[in-house]
C-alpha cells in the first residue's frame, strides 16, 4: 500500500426474524471511489 494512501471499510448486516441473514460492505479509497465490495447471504 503506498504511503499516505487511506482506504475505508463500511459493513452493514441485517435479519429477519431470526430465520434468514445476509450482510455486505464496500471499500471505498480516500477519493470516495470504489475499491471493491461483498454481500453475502447467510442463511437460516
Amino acid at each position: 500500500m503506498p504511503r499516505g494512501w487511506v482506504a475505508e471499510l463500511n459493513t452493514d448486516g441485517a435479519s429477519r426474524g431470526g430465520l434468514v441473514a445476509g450482510c455486505g460492505g464496500i471499500l471505498r479509497n480516500s477519493n470516495g471511489q470504489w475499491i471493491s465490495g461483498f454481500s453475502k447471504n447467510l442463511g437460516q
